[in-house]
C-alpha cells in the first residue's frame, strides 16, 4: 500500500482563504488458498484453488474556498473530482480494471440575520458513473433564546452511491471434482441490476445547554431518519445453486432520542450519554430482509466516562459502554 498527499493553502485576506488538495492511494493484495473440503476414503472428491488478487487505486483533487461575504454571512464553496480503479478478478469475474469517476460541487453558508439566530444551509451536487447526478441539500436553524440555551432544528438529504462490488460483482466458486474429472462452478453473489443510490432524509430537533460557570453542558436530540432504497444482498433461489444478488431491498425509518451530558470540576471530567432508536421497516423485498434490518440496529447505546488529570501531565480515565443486542447485516452469509 502507498499514500501521497499534497495540500496548498493561501490566505487571501481576513476571513478569506483558499486551498487545493490532491491525494493518491494504492492498495494491492494477493492471496492464494488450496483446499480439499471433502475427502472420501482418502480420495479427494472436491478440491479447489482460490487466487484472490485485489488492486485498488484512487486519485482525488479538491478545491475549497472559505469567505466572509459580510459581517452576517460566511460561505464555503468548492469542487472535487475523483477517479477510482479496481481490479478484482475473483469478485468481479473479469481481469479487466474497472474505472469509476465522480465529480462534486458544493456550497455551504452560515447567515446570522439577528444576534440570537443562525441559519445554516447548503447543497452538494454529485455526478458519478454508476448512478448519474444527484443533489444533497441541508438546512438548519438555531435560536439562542437565553444565555447558554439553544434550540436547533434541521433537515438534510444525503446519498450513498453503490460500490463497484454492489454494482458489478460476480463471485463464483469453482470446484475441481476429483471423482469424475471436471469442474463445478457455484455462484455466490452477483451485482445489482440498475441499482439506485441509497438516500436518507434526516430531521432533527435539538436542545443545548452550556454553563461556563459550573462547567456543565448537555444536549438532547430528537430525530427521524428515513432511509430509502437500502442496498442489501438478497438470497435468490435458482437452479442448480442459490446465490445472493445485491438489490434495493428496503425502506426503513429510524426514530429516537439521543442525550449526553458533561461536567468538569477542576481536573476531573464526567461524561454520560444514552441513545434510544426504534427501527420501523416501511417495506422490504422479503421477510428475511426485514428481519435482518430490524435486528441490525441496537435499540439502546449507553456510556459513562470519568477522567482525571494528575500532576506531571498524567491523565487517567475509566469508562463503561453498553450496546443492546444486535445482529450485523450479512452475519453468517459472507
Amino acid at each position: 500500500s502507498s499514500y501521497q498527499q499534497l495540500h496548498w493553502r493561501r490566505v487571501v485576506g481576513p476571513d478569506d482563504e483558499m486551498s487545493l488538495q490532491f491525494y493518491h492511494t494504492v492498495n494491492k493484495g494477493h492471496e492464494a488458498v488450496n483446499s480439499t473440503p471433502y475427502v472420501d476414503g482418502g480420495v479427494p472428491i472436491l478440491t479447489t484453488f482460490l487466487q484472490n488478487d485485489l488492486d485498488s487505486e484512487r486519485f482525488d483533487l479538491e478545491f475549497q474556498r472559505n469567505q466572509r461575504l459580510s459581517p452576517a454571512l460566511r460561505v464555503v464553496w468548492g469542487a472535487s473530482s475523483r477517479v477510482d480503479r479496481v481490479r478484482a478478478p475473483l469478485y468481479l469475474n473479469t481481469t479487466a480494471t474497472q474505472t469509476s469517476k465522480l465529480q462534486r460541487v458544493f456550497l455551504n453558508g452560515e447567515w446570522r440575520p439577528a444576534a440570537d439566530w443562525v441559519v445554516n444551509g447548503g447543497a452538494m451536487w454529485e455526478d458519478n458513473d454508476i448512478t448519474g447526478a444527484d443533489l444533497s441539500p441541508r438546512l438548519a436553524l438555531s435560536y439562542h433564546f437565553a444565555p447558554g440555551h439553544t434550540v436547533r432544528g434541521g433537515i438534510s438529504r444525503a446519498l450513498r452511491t453503490p460500490t463497484v462490488l454492489e454494482d458489478s460483482g460476480d463471485y463464483n466458486l469453482t470446484l475441481n471434482v476429483g471423482i469424475s474429472p471436471g469442474t463445478a462452478t457455484i455462484p455466490y453473489f452477483k451485482g445489482g441490476l440498475g441499482l439506485r443510490p441509497e438516500s436518507i432524509v434526516s430531521r432533527e430537533l435539538s436542545y443545548l445547554f452550556e454553563s461556563s460557570v459550573h462547567g456543565f453542558s448537555a444536549d438532547t436530540r430528537l430525530f427521524v431518519d428515513r432511509i430509502q432504497d437500502t442496498i442489501m444482498p438478497v438470497k435468490t433461489v435458482a437452479v442448480p445453486y442459490d446465490y445472493y444478488r445485491y438489490r434495493n431491498a428496503a425502506d426503513v425509518t429510524m426514530k429516537g432520542l439521543q442525550t449526553q451530558a458533561r461536567w468538569r470540576a477542576g481536573a476531573t471530567q464526567i461524561a454520560l450519554s444514552h441513545a434510544y432508536t426504534k427501527t420501523v421497516i416501511e417495506s422490504a423485498y422479503n421477510p428475511d430482509v426485514a428481519e435482518d434490518l430490524r435486528e441490525s440496529n441496537p435499540s439502546h447505546i449507553g456510556s459513562a466516562l470519568v477522567s482525571h488529570r494528575f500532576d506531571a501531565g498524567i491523565e487517567a480515565s475509566v469508562g463503561y459502554y453498553q450496546v443492546s443486542e444486535l445482529h450485523p447485516i450479512g452475519d453468517g452469509q459472507f
